[in-house]
């Protein structure tokens, strides 16, 4: 049987929880919302995929080897946020604690160490998952390499890959570089959209076909493909993920260093009460207490156990969120009021105010047959009885309102009469 290879952007789920979830505190003022937010999606994700192997990748502080090549290289993007900082600095730990093996590798991205960890995963012939929302990845992506995007439930394989972006997986190099990414800063063509760029490749093969017929190309985007071919190799380096950086040093037994591994309990019990993360606590105390002593406090145990574990977790998919209030019970109005009634204080019901509402209320016509709409019927105002009217401030707008024109005025079939003409003088009818 194959072996499955998880890999996670550890640094693409950060910011996107960061935006996604409500701000949450400690109990000593400390952010929590992002790093609840992550540690969750982990959860699920490894409940949801059956694995052997995962890890999560981070990105190094500092700049990398692409700023050596580029100086302006991500320029334009701001600083992380101040409410951010912290979380960063403590879910490298946290997410250790969880049993998931954490590489942090300077002068490259985590996209590059991601790239590398799929590239030997496919070589060693194992099934290749990669949880990220970044389209640079979609050139990893082959018949073992496949992305999954836990946000959106998007999984892209090859024909997803050609489906989404219209080129194959390998012209995803050349489709990037002919766009550019203003993200990261790097150049491109002006004006080279998708479009533009897939209608090139679809053409011309590759970046390469397209440069030797950049003369043929008419038009302005011609000319701006023209400016920019002496730009195109840099950029064309600056998105490409390596796939070859040297992990002796963070893998030592190389992908058996990333065998998954169980949660530490005890130590996550101390943490979950620390961050004020009360539904997790209660979780972690009670798979401590299992057996005599903790459980999985050892380094490893069967993977039988660790499966059986994750299982246990993903019966219940809203373990672990924040218990919202219960909503209130519903009941039954009596007859005559409308569903929007509300209820006071002493348990009185009364009908809504609401003149849309009121004008629902209709009564059988003396003949016994129902009010057939607004214009024939009777409606019962507060204890007396009315003709039913439409609504006094949608009598000229009424599109079964029918009156005699003046000689002056025109009907538009948008809202009544003309704006260059006098509308009609219509006296509204207010109930009292």
């Amino acid at each position: 049987m194959s072996q499955t290879l998880l890999l996670v952007d550890g640094s693409s789920y950060l910011y996107r929880a960061f935006h996604a979830m409500a701000p949450l505190t400690a109990p000593d003022g400390t952010p929590t919302g992002a790093l609840y937010g992550v540690l969750n999606m982990l959860r699920r994700l490894r409940a949801d995929y059956v694995h052997d192997y995962c890890a999560v990748v981070f990105d190094a502080k500092g700049k990398n080897f692409r700023h050596q090549m580029f100086p302006d290289y991500k320029a334009t993007r701001p600083p992380m946020p101040d409410e951010l900082r912290p979380q960063a600095e403590m879910l490298p730990e946290m997410v250790r604690l969880m049993g998931w093996p954490v590489l942090v590798v300077p002068d490259v991205e985590a996209d590059d160490v991601i790239g590398t960890l799929a590239k030997q995963g496919e070589a060693a012939g194992w099934n290749v998952v990669v949880s990220t929302g970044d389209k640079d990845m979609a050139q990893l992506v082959s018949e073992h390499v496949t992305l999954v995007n836990t946000m959106s439930n998007e999984k892209l394989d090859i024909d997803g890959v050609k489906a989404k972006f219209g080129v194959r997986p390998d012209q995803i190099i050349d489709y990037l570089t002919l766009m550019g990414d203003k993200v990261d800063n790097v150049p491109g063509v002006e004006k080279c959209g998708p479009k533009t760029a897939v209608k090139w490749l679809e053409q011309y093969g590759t970046l390469q076909g397209v440069i030797e017929h950049a003369g043929e190309i008419k038009g302005k985007v011609g000319e701006n493909l023209q400016a920019a071919l002496p730009q195109l190799p840099l950029s064309y380096q600056l998105v490409t993920i390596k796939t070859d950086v040297d992990l002796h040093a963070e893998l030592s037994d190389g992908l058996e260093s990333l065998r998954r591994s169980t949660p530490k309990w005890s130590q996550l019990a101390v943490e979950f009460k620390r961050l004020n993360f009360r539904t997790w606590l209660k979780e972690a105390e009670e798979r401590m207490n299992e057996g005599n002593g903790d459980l999985f406090g050892a380094a490893h145990i069967g993977e039988q156990a660790a499966l059986a574990t994750e299982q246990s977790l993903s019966e219940n998919p809203s373990d672990g969120l924040p218990q919202s209030a219960p909503r209130a019970r519903r009941f039954e109005l009596p007859s005559g009021y409308h569903r929007s009634a509300v209820r006071r204080p002493a348990g009185q019901i009364i009908p809504s105010r609401s003149r849309r509402h009121r004008h629902r209320d209709h009564l059988a016509q003396s003949d016994g047959s129902t009010a057939g709409g607004h214009q024939h019927g009777l409606c019962r105002r507060r204890g007396r009885v009315y003709p039913a009217q439409p609504h006094p401030h949608r009598r000229a707008r009424t599109a079964g309102f029918k009156r005699s024109l003046r000689p002056s005025e025109t009907v538009s079939r948008k809202c009544g009469t003309q704006k260059n003409r006098p509308k009609p003088q219509i006296r509204p009818t207010y109930f009292r």
